[in-house]
């Protein structure tokens, strides 16, 4: 319409077009150009990966359009992938086990406080109590070591 062409032109030229997309669509799987269980797969690796809880993997997934079915193909289900990226997670926010020595809080009720916001922030972020309880348990050699196995894979 900027062009200055009609309205009634624009719009019959767009519902055209939106007849033509789900060819368009159909034609793009058929060849691979357009793969959701290779897209997923690749991101929940990817996010897993960058320390994302499956729960959060799942939802990123499901809102970029992604059936239900392929989703639960592509996210990783193994304990060790979630608690791997528990311990990626707790490594970037520098909590757990990756606390710094110096940003330890002095006393009993200042540590509790400090575990309670960590094991809040991980479990904002999707972690299970389970897996979250594990890494707050860890020592930081333990930790370290589970990241390290994780990346030979």
């Amino acid at each position: 319409m900027r062009a200055g062409r009609d309205a009634e032109g624009v719009a019959s030229d767009a519902a055209t077009a939106r007849e033509l997309v789900p060819e368009i669509v159909a034609r793009l799987r058929e060849v691979g150009l357009v793969n959701d269980s290779s897209f997923a797969e690749n991101r929940a690796k990817r996010l897993s990966s960058a320390g994302r809880s499956r729960r959060a993997i799942t939802a990123h997934l499901a809102h970029k359009g992604v059936d239900a079915a392929t989703v639960r193909e592509a996210v990783p289900h193994d304990a060790g992938a979630e608690l791997g990226a528990a311990l990626t997670f707790a490594r970037k926010r520098r909590i757990g086990p990756f606390a710094s020595e110096e940003d330890e809080p002095e006393g009993r009720d200042a540590r509790r406080e400090a575990e309670r916001k960590a094991l809040g922030a991980m479990a904002r972020a999707g972690f299970d109590w389970n897996v979250c309880d594990r890494v707050m348990r860890m020592n930081r050699e333990e930790a370290d070591e589970r990241l390290r196995e994780r990346r030979e894979f």
